[in-house]
C-alpha cells in the first residue's frame, strides 16, 4: 500500500499551500525518497508534536524544542527565546511575508493549516539534510491591533533527546529573515 501511495504522489501534481510550500513530497524526487516522506508524514500525524493550543503549552521537554513568541503569550517554562517583536504590519501581510521566506527554505512542507480550528495557525515539517529526520514547527500569526502583528513559533524534533540547537537556530533565522523582508518593503 505504501508503494502505491508513493507511486501516486510521484505521478500526480502536488498541491501547494501558502507561499508555494508543498503539501506533499515533491514529485521530482525518487520513489524511495517519496516513500520516506510519506512514512515520516504518517509518523508525524500519529504524534502529538503539533501545538494546537499555545496557551496549553506548559513546558518544553528536554533539549529538542524551541519557542519564539511575544512576551506573556504562553505560560510555557522556560519561556520564549528570543521574544518575538511586534511588527508594524497587518497579520495577513506578516503571514504572506513568512510564507515567502519559507518558500526559499529547503526541505520544508506544510503539514496542516487551520490547526486546532485556528485559521492563523499552521503546522510545518522541515527535514534534516542527510538523514531526513523531521522537525515539526507550529506557527501562529497574532493580530495585536492598530495594524500590528506578531507570531508564535514552536519547533520540536521528532526523534532523539537533543537537537544540537537546530530548532532554536531555525526559528531565530526565520524571525530575522521575516523582519529583514518587512524592513525592505
Amino acid at each position: 500500500a505504501a508503494a502505491g501511495v508513493a507511486a501516486f504522489l510521484v505521478s500526480t501534481a502536488v498541491k501547494t499551500g501558502p507561499g508555494g510550500l508543498p503539501l506533499a513530497p515533491v514529485t521530482s524526487v525518487a520513489t524511495l525518497v517519496s516513500l520516506s516522506w510519506v512514512a515520516s508524514a504518517i509518523t508525524v500525524a500519529k504524534r502529538n508534536d503539533i501545538v494546537s493550543d499555545f496557551d496549553a503549552l506548559r513546558s518544553r521537554i528536554g533539549m529538542r524544542t524551541a519557542l519564539v513568541a511575544p512576551e506573556g503569550f504562553t505560560k510555557c517554562s522556560p519561556g520564549p527565546e528570543p521574544v518575538c517583536p511586534s511588527f508594524p504590519v497587518a497579520r495577513e501581510k506578516l503571514r504572506r511575508t513568512f510564507f515567502n521566506v519559507l518558500a526559499r527554505e529547503p526541505r520544508v512542507a506544510l503539514l496542516e493549516s487551520n490547526v486546532g480550528g485556528n485559521p492563523w495557525r499552521y503546522a510545518l515539517v522541515q527535514r534534516s539534510t542527510v538523514m531526513r529526520f523531521p522537525d515539526v514547527i507550529t506557527v501562529e500569526f497574532l493580530d495585536q491591533g492598530d495594524s500590528t502583528s506578531a507570531m508564535a513559533m514552536y519547533s520540536t524534533s521528532i526523534y532523539g533527546g537533543g537537537d544540537l540547537g537546530a530548532n532554536g537556530k531555525r526559528l531565530t533565522k526565520w524571525l530575522t529573515e521575516v523582519s529583514s523582508e518587512l524592513d525592505r518593503n
